[in-house]
């Protein structure tokens, strides 16, 4: 059976002529752990494949070597660190276009939405940017518009960043039954009576509002 690098045992290579002697036998229980732990240290020398494992130590210096736009230690979450320096290659490639623009916000406030101006009636080579979470101070957000500054088209003007809120309230809507008649009772046989009736049905109506600030 096949063995990697990190379950191999000089016991499985050494001839078998000698295997059995037991200095050799000793020797090989010596060097077995030095040599699997040179084996193991060998994955420290993986970056780029490893950035989901690296130490924040390590994304930060990766970030200073990728001149990452939006990055600052005290206001970017390690996993916001991790995904700038996984797309900083592509973002620098693709500068001046939507998809850059799309990719930083994306990655700064996951669900995010850019819309061009021709989808909501803007000027020519506006934007606006539709987002779900929001950034917890004013110097990060500056980092973000600087970011943006250069990341976006020189040509494009962003309008407005719009920080989605979601609302949820029941409304409640009542019908009034009302019913009445009139009878007319006589001698004899009575004749036919006339009872109009009214039915009211009560109706519950829930819903979602959002609301847009």
């Amino acid at each position: 059976m096949a063995k990697d690098i990190y379950g191999l045992s000089l016991r499985d290579i050494v001839p078998s002529s000698i295997a059995d002697d037991p200095q050799v036998r000793a020797i090989i229980d010596a060097l077995d752990p030095e040599l699997k732990s040179v084996s193991f240290d060998t994955r420290e020398a993986l970056i780029y494949s490893r950035i989901d494992e690296l130490p924040e130590s390590a994304i930060d210096l990766l970030a200073w070597q990728f001149h990452v736009d939006f990055y600052e230690p005290g206001y970017t979450s390690l996993d916001v660190k991790r995904g700038l320096v996984k797309t900083s290659i592509l973002v620098h490639k693709r500068k001046g276009t939507q998809w850059a623009v799309q990719e930083l916000c994306d990655i700064v406030f996951g669900d995010t939405r850019v819309s061009p101006w021709f989808e909501y009636g803007g000027e020519p080579y506006h934007f606006n940017i539709s987002i779900d979470a929001t950034l917890p101070t004013r110097e990060a957000w500056e980092k973000f518009f600087l970011a943006l500054e250069v990341t976006k088209s020189v040509r494009d003007w962003l309008d407005a960043v719009e920080i989605r809120r979601e609302a949820t309230a029941e409304l409640f809507y009542g019908l009034g039954s009302h019913t009445s008649g009139t009878v007319v009772m006589g001698l004899g046989h009575p004749e036919d009576s006339f009872l109009p009736l009214f039915a009211g049905i009560g109706v519950v109506i829930t819903g979602t509002i959002d609301i847009f600030k």
